[in-house]
């Protein structure tokens, strides 16, 4: 096994434990929202990114974006999902303009 997939694993162990301590804390289900992500249990990264996003913490758009970006990779993907959390993310402020492709990927023009 490689040592950054190791780490990622170690990650979730540590912030499960986190959470043990501390089940309010938003930004310790964004880490490991994030490391889930990594290890490309998205399933698992969308319920962590919902759970920091329920929390309402200060940085709510990126959350939407994160949350929206791993709806889009799912096996099974959730366009319509993603798009919703694309446009809530905006609405809260997210700048995508170095990003390309996300009006098409969502039939609007307002995200770009």
């Amino acid at each position: 096994m490689c040592r950054e997939k190791e780490a990622y694993e170690d990650g979730v162990i540590q912030y499960t434990k986190a959470l043990q301590k501390d089940i309010n804390n938003s930004e310790i289900y964004k880490k490991r929202a994030g490391a889930y992500f990594a290890l490309k249990k998205f399933d698992k990264a969308i319920l962590d990114f919902t759970s920091a996003i329920d929390k309402n913490p200060e940085y709510l758009s990126d959350m939407y974006f994160m949350r929206g970006l791993t709806k889009s990779v799912l096996e099974k993907e959730d366009t319509k999902g993603a798009c919703e959390d694309f446009q809530k993310a905006k609405q809260l402020g997210y700048d995508f303009s170095d990003l390309n492709g996300l009006n098409e990927y969502c039939g609007v023009n307002n995200l770009e």
